[in-house]
């Protein structure tokens, strides 16, 4: 217990959520839930193969990571013209399937010598 200015002795201070209410938690469906993956294939090496088609990296999701970073490169350049921007696609990024929505699947790394960004 503390006293207050007029010598009341007081117990301590509330906390700021005492007294708040909170809203129950509300968990709602995912937009595209995850669902296992089904194969045509049949058997452990043809469905990893038939899964590794599916999850790697494409030629078209490669294109698109590669103009991100262009257009990053783009709106960055005026501010920092000596930044290097390089996109990296760690799976299938256009497949739609849980695959696709359920892990960020793109980085984008800008990458700066240190003395020049000091010298900004």
């Amino acid at each position: 217990p503390r006293r207050s200015p007029s010598g009341n002795v007081r117990g301590p201070p509330a906390h700021p959520c005492n007294g708040a209410r909170q809203s129950p938690e509300v968990r709602r469906p995912s937009v595209m839930p995850v669902s296992a993956p089904t194969f045509k294939a049949v058997g452990l090496d043809a469905e990893v193969e038939e899964l590794m088609h599916q999850i790697l990296p494409t030629a078209e999701g490669e294109a698109t990571v590669a103009n991100i970073a262009r257009t990053v490169k783009r709106l960055i350049s005026s501010v920092l013209p000596e930044a290097e921007v390089d996109g990296f696609a760690c799976g299938s990024i256009l497949g739609g399937t849980a695959f696709g929505v359920a892990v960020p699947e793109v980085d984008i790394v800008i990458t700066m010598r240190p003395d020049v960004l000091l010298g900004r």
